[in-house]
């Protein structure tokens, strides 16, 4: 990105981009499941979702610094892409070396845990469930792979909405510099950060995923109406505190639910899929905002925030089977 010069450069680069990553979170929740039972899978990918607003809570004030950074024939913005993208290059290469693909190659496991692990996932993927897609071509024809993935858009277009906008929503609303402004921005990841743990510790411990996830949607929602009509600064960011903590908190309960769903070939494609139509809410949510300004803007974003609440609803879980409950 360093080298880019033009608009065309721009989009070219950020399509690579886009390709390049498209495969890390699907990739990472599959991951996750194949470790993890699904009465501990909520919290356990609440805290590998922790990375997000952590990054924003330390990346922020970061990049605001480095934008003021100029020397060695570059400007701010490129030594902002170079040192920010190094940590990806090396971390994808430890990643690499050091991940274990499944619990039966695992040899920092001892046998009774190995043998409990793979005894209890494999109990799971047994379970009868309700309309669960078992082959690639199924997954297209779910009903609620369908309502996941409107769910999963509604989610994106709030976090990638708020992400791209609230710096200069700030800005707008006060008088303050480019650092103080990544200062406050660091505010609402700090308050998502525990809220979504506490809310896929809950989950996990109650097994209850739909309200989690649709409460926290509405939630959240309600907070960008109130948004939308705020017009100073700490009542603003107080509000978008709240409505970051509740849209961040959905992720753990969320993913909870197509992990518990799927199986076979159709886990990673549901996965993906999921995440393929959810991320095009990272278009539609910053698209609005721009288009329509602030106001307006929000009120949309809430309004399909709300509707993906809504749909998480309706999503036919897996029976619960005696085990289950019992490890729960």
């Amino acid at each position: 990105m360093i080298f880019v010069v033009s608009p065309r450069d721009f989009y070219l680069l950020r399509f690579l981009l886009g390709a390049a990553e498209a495969g890390f979170f699907p990739g990472m929740i599959l991951y996750l499941r194949q470790w993890f039972p699904s009465a501990a899978r909520a919290r356990a990918i609440a805290l590998f979702m922790t990375a997000a607003p952590l990054a924003g809570v330390i990346g922020g004030p970061i990049s605001g610094l480095l934008l003021g950074v100029h020397g060695g024939h570059l400007m701010g913005w490129q030594w902002l892409f170079l040192i920010e993208g190094l940590p990806a290059v090396l971390l994808g290469g430890v990643a690499l070396a050091y991940l274990t693909d499944r619990p039966e190659i695992a040899g920092w496991l001892s046998e009774e845990q190995r043998s409990w692990l793979l005894g209890t996932l494999e109990q799971e993927r047994q379970n009868p469930s309700v309309e669960t897609p078992v082959s690639i071509l199924s997954v297209f024809t779910n009903v609620n792979i369908w309502l996941l993935a409107i769910t999963y858009f509604g989610l994106n277009t709030c976090s990638y909405g708020m992400s791209l906008f609230l710096p200069k929503m700030i800005r707008d609303i006060s008088t303050v510099d480019t650092f103080q402004i990544a200062l406050l921005t660091a505010i609402p990841y700090i308050a998502a950060t525990i809220a979504m743990v506490l809310v896929g510790f809950n989950s996990d411990r109650t097994g209850e995923r739909k309200l989690h996830t649709g409460l926290s949607a509405l939630v959240a929602a309600v907070c960008l109406v109130g948004a939308a009509y705020s017009t100073s600064l700490l009542p603003m960011l107080v509000i978008m505190t709240v409505a970051a903590s509740a849209q961040w908190s959905m992720l753990g309960p969320f993913w909870a639910m197509p992990t518990s769903m799927l199986r076979g070939a159709a886990a990673a494609t549901g996965i993906a899929f999921i995440n393929s139509v959810g991320n095009l809410g990272g278009f539609f949510g910053p698209k609005m905002l721009g288009k329509l300004g602030f106001k307006s803007g929000l009120l949309i974003v809430a309004l399909t925030l709300g509707i993906g609440g809504a749909m998480a609803l309706l999503v036919r879980l897996p029976k619960k089977t005696l085990a289950a409950d019992e490890r729960g």
